[in-house]
């Protein structure tokens, strides 16, 4: 059995009796101390002005895709990966493995996607491409955490609060249509598993 902390689950085969999966990712951080830091000042609605929005936002977002649409989908990424690196593959820090697609290395051009490694608007184009050929729904979950934390005293954690939303639109569409589903959820770091 792989750990998952020293490398990610692949998804290599889609069970017979799994007709959809939901694959999940957030974007922005959980944390809510900075802002029930700032709650504790007289002047809250002064500094809730000046509150940067990556502090202020949190997302977290589904992707369903039909198991007939599996194949299709994992063929069209490769033969992406393939037409740009080697052996769909990339020399990391540590080690040569498969090229993962992280927003924030392609937004940044870094690692994989520094441009003197490969044409980055061709890339874009063609990824493009193949995001638009491919059908999938997207359930997803966007949190004011200034309005979070200036409603409740407690606040339920943004990355539960929002993840309990998308699962639960998910397992009404499930029940709605009778149909069967899988949840592929990235591993959490330890630090991030903590309570917010």
């Amino acid at each position: 059995m792989v750990d998952y902390w020293t490398r990610p689950t692949l998804l290599e085969n889609w069970d017979e009796g799994i007709d959809t999966i939901m694959a999940i990712d957030e974007n922005g951080t959980p944390d809510l101390k900075y802002l029930k830091k700032l709650k504790v000042l007289s002047s809250w609605d002064f500094y809730a002005e000046k509150i940067k929005p990556n502090t202020k936002w949190f997302t977290a977002s589904g992707v369903i895709l039909e198991r007939e649409n599996f194949q299709n989908f994992k063929k069209n990424f490769m033969d992406l990966k393939h037409n740009f690196w080697e052996n769909a593959e990339f020399q990391y820090k540590d080690d040569i493995r498969r090229i993962v697609f992280h927003s924030r290395e392609i937004r940044n051009k870094i690692g994989p996607f520094d441009p003197r490694d490969i044409d980055n608007n061709q890339f874009l184009q063609e990824l493009t491409q193949v995001i638009k050929k491919t059908p999938f729904s997207i359930y997803s979950s966007t949190i004011n955490k200034y309005e979070l934390v200036k409603r409740y005293h407690y606040p339920m954690g943004v990355y539960d609060l929002s993840l309990n939303f998308i699962v639960e639109r998910y397992a009404m569409m499930l029940n709605n249509t009778g149909r069967t589903g899988l949840l592929f959820i990235e591993a959490r770091g330890k630090k991030r598993t903590k309570k917010y």
